[in-house]
């Protein structure tokens, strides 16, 4: 079951950077690897019998992408630069 990208987000919410900068990484990762099968016309993969689906699972995936930089660049901008904290 997929969730939205607030609630993705929420999962790293109290991590540290370097466990947002991973998660980055492993979400870059799958998103390589669902482009090969997601941009395939003719749709050989077997992966496109799963459930969700390759391109609701990409689309999921940069959803996620987008969530998770966003608040890797707020978490920054107040920890880093302000050097404050995130309140929830």
């Amino acid at each position: 079951m997929m969730i939205s990208p607030q609630s993705y987000v929420e999962e790293f919410r109290h991590e540290p950077f370097d466990k947002l900068i991973a998660e980055r990484g492993r979400l870059y990762k799958e998103l390589k690897a669902l482009e090969k099968e997601a941009f395939d016309s003719e749709k050989k993969s077997d992966a496109w019998l799963k459930s969700p689906s390759v391109d609701v699972r990409y689309q999921m995936a940069l959803e996620y992408m987008a969530a998770l930089c966003e608040y890797i660049s707020e978490k920054y901008r107040a920890e880093i630069v302000w050097g404050e904290t995130l309140e929830d």
